[in-house]
């Protein structure tokens, strides 16, 4: 005879990875920002910038991992600097201006960085050393695990902050936010 004990649904693991995507709250973003601002050592300086700007640039993993120093750039026309790109598969290059703390934190993250033409956002070795080479995305999304742990909020995937972004498309239905 079977009982029906062993018939109830599995609990929840701990640590496992979300099946479905979600929007995450601004309220969480900032809680990732600030759990970023609390580890004062080079992985919260280059961890912060991306989660800021995967969220305010709408950028998705692949974006941001294919960043290089050369995409940050100066308009003059707009007297702001920020990321000039063509994400994969688009027609057209994107602009994603820097706001006032992204550029402390562009700062921040350059100056442990380094000016070394390659990846902006580069792997942190022993004892803290900047390695400049390409993150991978499995990289993006344990930062994500770590900093959803540190901050108390829920898992979710790396492109989630991107899907979140005030300018997601989904979010504005394809209209432009001024409308």
């Amino acid at each position: 005879i079977i009982s029906a004990s062993h018939l109830s649904s599995p609990a929840k693991e701990p640590g496992k990875r979300p099946q479905n995507e979600r929007e995450l709250a601004h309220t969480e973003v900032l809680a990732l920002q600030a759990a970023c601002r609390l580890d004062d050592t080079p992985k919260g300086k280059r961890d912060g910038l991306m989660v800021s700007l995967a969220y305010h640039g709408a950028l998705k993993t692949v974006d941001l991992i294919s960043l290089t120093l050369d995409h940050i750039q100066f308009d003059p026309r707009t007297q702001k600097s920020g990321v000039l790109f063509k994400p994969a598969q688009a027609k057209r290059a994107r602009r994603v201006p820097f706001s006032n703390e992204e550029m402390i934190a562009l700062e921040d993250w350059l100056i442990v960085r380094g000016n070394e033409p390659g990846a902006l956002f580069c792997e942190i070795g022993r004892a803290d050393k900047v390695e400049i080479k390409r993150m991978t995305a499995a990289q993006v999304r344990e930062i994500c695990d770590l900093r959803a742990g540190e901050s108390g909020v829920q898992p979710f995937e790396p492109n989630d902050l991107a899907r979140s972004s005030p300018l997601s498309n989904k979010k504005t239905n394809g209209k432009s936010r001024t409308q």
